[in-house]
């Protein structure tokens, strides 16, 4: 053989080995840049998904602001409703004193009254027990026979005598 042709075979394997060199530097520069938009298409995505975190974490913010307040007013109304339930308690107890003393007045006022009554009773029974009554000279009056004048009762809400109300 030539060295003519060794030269060319050697030449042309050299050539096969860089074309085949070539083809896999190709192959790797594809399969990067397919890498390359891969890793684009995930950046824009992971960007798209942080913008609507952001987005979120914003209106989260909002409605945890707008919970807050709403706690805020329903504290205020609690306190609120907790003091006028309070003083209706007061007031209830007020009323509920209110009512028990005039309970106990219409109760003296009863016993004073019945005391009254029985007291009424004995003296016309103690009356009807009497003799008829002799005959009175003219002057002689507000006397029945030796029976003396009955003193007015007095009222027991007022203490004031019957007479005197009139």
């Amino acid at each position: 053989m030539s060295p003519t042709l060794l030269a060319a075979i050697e030449h042309n394997t050299v050539l096969a080995d860089l074309r085949s060199l070539l083809e896999r530097r190709n192959q790797q520069l594809n399969d990067m840049e397919r890498s390359s938009d891969t890793i684009e298409e995930d950046r824009t995505r992971i960007q798209l998904h942080s913008t609507e975190v952001q987005v979120t974490i914003v209106s989260l913010c909002r409605d945890l602001d707008e919970a807050r307040a709403t706690v805020l007013a329903a504290r205020a109304s609690e306190e609120a409703a907790r003091l006028q339930i309070t003083r209706m308690m007061d007031e209830q107890l007020v009323q509920s004193q209110t009512i028990e003393a005039l309970r106990r007045q219409v109760e003296s006022s009863n016993t004073s009254a019945q005391q009254a009554q029985a007291l009424l009773r004995a003296n016309q029974e103690q009356q009807s027990r009497m003799p008829p009554p002799n005959t009175t000279p003219s002057g002689a009056r507000g006397v029945i026979g030796n029976t003396p004048l009955l003193q007015p009762l007095s009222t027991p809400s007022t203490g004031f005598r019957t007479r005197e109300l009139h």
